[in-house]
């Protein structure tokens, strides 16, 4: 926890840089995406009184296709997103289009229906 209290710099320091990089920059140093992210949403889960802040950073880092793309496939990075707010989800996550709400919402009536049928088919070979 003590590491957690001079993160604030860090921090600050980070979201300077993202901020000012351009494109190029920020692709430079797409080797780092996947620690500059985890130190991001570590940060914003553990002090979530700047995730107003953390929603700048992340966007300027996602100006960056690299950066983009290590954020929104990185499995572990998408499960420590998933832990914060949900505004903080919907500004830097990967976006969810019609067409993938559309399946997601099939799958689940599909499976509440082959549960409803299972239910029933078991209901009558007990009855």
């Amino acid at each position: 926890e003590g590491d957690w209290d001079d993160s604030q710099g860090a921090f600050d320091a980070f979201r300077r840089w993202a901020a000012s990089a351009a494109s190029a920059q920020l692709e430079s140093q797409a080797q780092h995406a996947e620690v500059g992210w985890s130190f991001l949403l570590d940060f914003c889960g553990r002090r979530q009184l700047f995730k107003r802040q953390v929603i700048e950073c992340g966007k300027a880092l996602l100006a960056s296709s690299e950066w983009k793309r290590i954020l929104h496939r990185q499995p572990t990075l998408l499960a420590s997103l998933r832990k914060l707010p949900q505004d903080v989800q919907d500004a830097i996550g990967p976006k969810t289009t019609a067409s993938q709400r559309m399946v997601k919402t099939a799958t689940t009536t599909t499976a509440v229906a082959a549960v409803g049928a299972g239910t029933a088919f078991v209901a009558s070979a007990m009855g």
